[in-house]
This record gives C-alpha cells, structure tokens and sequence, in this order.
C-alpha cells in the first residue's frame, strides 16, 4: 500500500474547501484508490499548513495512475494556483 500526503498552506480557504470535497468523492473513481481521508488541523501547531489529505492507493503503479488521472490534473492545477503544498508519498 501506498500513502499519498498531501499539506496545504493557503489564504483563499474557500477555494481550498470545494478542491477537499472533490477530493473526497474520488474512491471509486480512481483505480486502485482504496481510502480517502481528509483533515483541518485544530491545534495551531500548523504552521500555516492548515488543511491536509491524504490518499491510499493498493501500490506504487496506482499512484502513477492518478499522477495523469483526469480526476487529479483539474485539482492539482487548482491548488498549485492558491496554495503552498508539501507532498509526501510512502509505502506502508
């Protein structure tokens, strides 16, 4: 299994907010996505990275998959536009 991490830092939360409800439609629509999370830290600890989530794919071929999906390029392109991401990809 493969996790996708994915940190978000931005002023335009709004917008931030509609790509997170997106994201967590997605099972079922991506190949060999098996779970969606998705969070907002609550403790002020953040940094400034307040919204995050996270994907877990069935292996490393998935998430190649999803790098070009159709479902992925619109909310890459979005959240590459208004925010600072840190991105963090690992096997468990």
């Amino acid at each position: 299994m493969v996790r996708h991490l994915v940190l978000i830092k931005s002023a335009d939360t709004v917008e931030v907010e509609r790509v997170l409800q997106r994201i967590a439609t997605l099972k079922g629509k991506v190949p060999g996505l098996d779970s969606v999370e998705i969070g907002l830290d609550f403790t002020g600890k953040h940094m400034g990275y307040t919204h995050l989530f996270i994907l877990n794919f069935a292996g490393r071929d998935n998430l190649k998959v999803w790098a070009e999906h159709p479902e992925h390029l619109p909310i890459r392109n979005t959240l590459m536009r208004v925010a600072e991401m840190i991105v963090f990809d690992y096997e468990l």
